[in-house]
């Protein structure tokens, strides 16, 4: 029965089918293959600069919770842990604009990279349905950071903070600047 559909049809027409067919299945099998290759850690976030030797080293445990800052008007919170981190970043003033940025973490001594990840969505205020979250367009940024466990402060290295250069007034104040982060609450 096959046979004689086939033989119905232009030849033209059953050549093509068979590549086609042919090159679907090969696409599938190296689709199949990319997709179980691992990504090393290390190659998601590399850094751009070295730990300094002579501070202390800051730990997961130190770093986990809650963190915010307050300067003038804008209001910043740092939830990390778990090996991802999120900022929330906005002006009080009764405005329902959100900067946010998401991502993956290192830590090595005194150095945190932090690097953004586009797969872990957009934050929801379920108390705020109406604020609006815009993400900041920063992909990876190398800092050095100094907890006691209960205030953090970062500093950018020079290198670092050329990669600034972008019109967000959030980026610029979060990462530039040497504000006091204090952290309001530790995450299980």
């Amino acid at each position: 029965m096959l046979k004689q559909s086939l033989g119905r049809l232009p030849a033209h027409l059953v050549v093509i089918f068979f590549v086609a067919l042919t090159l679907a299945v090969l696409i599938g099998v190296a689709m199949q293959f990319a997709s179980r290759r691992d990504i090393p850690k290390e190659a998601y976030l590399q850094s751009r600069i070295e730990p300094q030797s002579d501070k202390p080293a800051v730990t997961e445990a130190q770093l986990r919770g809650l963190w915010m800052y307050k300067s003038g008007q804008r209001i910043a919170t740092l939830r990390i842990g778990g090996g991802v981190f999120e900022i929330i970043s906005y002006i009080d003033n009764g405005s329902v604009s959100r900067s946010f940025l998401r991502g993956g973490y290192r830590i090595e001594g005194n150095m945190i990279v932090l690097q953004a990840r586009k797969d872990l969505g957009t934050p929801i205020d379920p108390a705020h349905y109406e604020y609006k979250f815009y993400p900041l367009s920063l992909e990876t940024i190398s800092l050095y950071a100094q907890t006691n466990g209960r205030v953090m402060t970062w500093q950018t290295p020079r290198s670092e903070a050329k990669r600034l250069d972008n019109p967000e007034e959030a980026a610029q104040i979060i990462f530039a600047a040497q504000m006091p982060w204090v952290k309001v609450a530790l995450e299980p």
